[in-house]
């Protein structure tokens, strides 16, 4: 069973014994065992290291600052042709990084046998933890014959989410209303967010940043045709949010995805 673990999740998982006081602590251990003798093969979205691991007050800069260098190469091929090849290069050095504790979880979680699933999504500044080749999703054959069948398929399913209003449009609707507000005229997407008018909308800002990294989460495991999506994540009443019941119910009707808490993942592993 490939399972991936939400950031709400993940962690617990990683240390069942450091939440023995958990209500929830029979089921962690539970799930942990399953990773260890293999019966669950888990992931992790890394979208909780690249949009939820910064800190909140300052994601807009994140989004701002982050450079974005292209590599242009060229070698000639003959006397009339020339290749050349354009890159986008990450520089794990643009990363704020890792607090220490995320860093020690994310290290016994590699441990443990977890996998990171890369963002297709340009400009993604990542840790160095996020780096290697080992710690991430293996590709299928599939995927290595044609790479931009499963980005295509991520960014279809993305955008799907976010014509429903959830996933990174809350974000950027936010950010337009600002532009608006304040007549800016030709801007990125997410010039304006740190000029919340006042900390209500700064609550509304961080917020947008967790549903922008939920969104993604989920389009991600599609993409990748994961079997299990595990969250604790219930949306609040009146909060439109990937998660919440309608949109759940969509997700399974559409893509075949299934939810499960912890609890129910360790019914499953225990049956």
């Amino acid at each position: 069973m490939r399972v991936t673990f939400d950031s709400n999740v993940w962690e617990f998982i990683v240390r069942p014994e450091a939440h023995r006081k958990n209500p929830h602590y029979d089921d962690f251990s539970t799930v942990h065992g399953a990773i260890k003798s293999g019966r669950i093969k888990p992931f992790i979205s890394e979208t909780f290291a690249t949009v939820e691991a910064i800190k909140r007050r300052v994601r807009f800069e994140y989004l701002e600052d982050r450079p974005i260098p292209i590599k242009i190469e060229h070698e000639k091929s003959d006397e009339r042709r020339i290749n050349s090849t354009i890159s986008i290069i990450a520089d794990p050095d643009a990363h704020p990084g890792l607090m220490p504790i995320l860093k020690d979880r994310l290290s016994e979680a590699f441990a443990l046998g977890f996998k990171i699933i890369p963002s297709t999504r340009l400009g993604t500044l990542r840790p160095p933890e996020l780096q290697r080749e080992e710690h991430r999703i293996e590709l299928t054959d599939e995927h290595r014959k044609n790479i931009w069948v499963l980005m295509q398929k991520i960014d279809d399913a993305c955008s799907a989410i976010e014509r429903r209003g959830v996933g990174m449009s809350q974000l950027v609707e936010i950010a337009k209303r600002i532009q608006a507000r304040l007549n800016m005229q030709d801007v990125a997407w997410f010039d304006g967010l740190n000029r919340a008018r006042d900390e209500a909308e700064k609550g509304k800002i961080a917020l947008a940043f967790s549903e922008w990294a939920d969104g993604d989460s989920v389009a991600l495991h599609i993409g990748y045709e994961l079997d299990v999506f595990c969250t604790h994540d219930k949306a609040k009443p009146g909060r439109p949010s990937v998660f919440d019941q309608q949109n759940r119910d969509w997700l399974s009707k559409i893509y075949h995805v299934r939810f499960m808490s912890i609890g129910e993942l360790a019914a499953a592993v225990k049956g």
